[in-house]
């Protein structure tokens, strides 16, 4: 089975990664890796193959059997960057980042990938329940698994401290910020909030997002 595993930079899809690659590694195999030209992966590496990347890549859908995507409140996201120094804490570096999180790492694969294909996992799914998002998972991969071992495997993983990101677990150092949801009130500002929220007030309504 081929999967890519994208979506919005933090909006959980490295969590998502992690869960997916284990749960195909107890039925009997997986390759995983990061991505940027998911086609030049030779996918005979293992029974599975478990691809994350962010950039979307047409061709690529093509030889996935599932293309997971997650998403996230978008002032969640931004206030996640800044605390990953990825992001300024200004209105324009804000916006420039939430465009291309939302247009180019979410919209591009949910519009690109046949419905039969895709699979969303929103990001507060993860927050309220880890073990249940993992069940769901497993469901949707066809696969047996134990909700809480794979959780409690997952969330022993330990980035690096330092330097590139773990080849295998694809975390960074400081990768893992304030992962509750609500939480960028304690670092942007009301009135910048706001003009995120006329900027993409389109797809926060749609998504569910205030």
């Amino acid at each position: 089975m081929n999967i890519i595993c994208a979506g919005m930079r933090r909006s959980g899809s490295t969590w998502l990664y992690n869960v997916m690659r284990l749960i195909c590694a107890n039925d009997g195999g997986v390759y995983g890796s990061f991505e940027d030209d998911a086609t030049a992966v030779a996918i005979s590496k293992g029974k599975h193959a478990v691809i994350k990347t962010h950039k979307y890549q047409p061709v690529a859908v093509g030889f996935a059997d599932i293309v997971a995507v997650t998403h996230r409140h978008p002032l969640d996201v931004a206030a996640s960057a800044i605390r990953r120094n990825m992001c300024a804490n200004t209105p324009v570096a804000i916006i420039r980042f939430l465009d291309k999180a939302i247009v180019y790492e979410y919209e591009a694969w949910t519009s690109g990938t046949p419905r039969e294909s895709l699979f969303v996992v929103p990001y507060h799914d993860i927050a309220k329940s880890k073990p249940e998002t993992i069940r769901r998972v497993a469901e949707r991969l066809g696969l047996d698994c134990d909700p809480q071992a794979i959780n409690v495997a997952v969330e022993s993983l330990t980035p690096p401290k330092d330097g590139a990101p773990d080849p295998e677990i694809l975390l960074h150092a400081n990768h893992i910020t304030d992962g509750r949801c609500g939480a960028w009130n304690e670092l942007i500002s009301e009135p910048v909030a706001q003009v995120v929220r006329q900027c993409f007030a389109g797809w926060m309504h749609s998504h569910g997002y205030k």
